[in-house]
């Protein structure tokens, strides 16, 4: 589908993968919060 609409829009794919993918992690994001907010994080000294 991107190949098509960087076709059709003249942006190539790489535009419409990234805004995919952007999505999917926003979706998962507030699908899973208390998940990932379970997971600690490490500290760098």
């Amino acid at each position: 589908m991107a190949l098509k609409l960087g076709k059709l829009c003249g942006n190539g794919p790489d535009l419409w993968i990234r805004l995919q993918a952007r999505w999917d992690l926003e979706k998962v994001g507030r699908e899973r919060r208390a998940e990932i907010d379970a997971v600690p994080t490490l500290a760098v000294e």
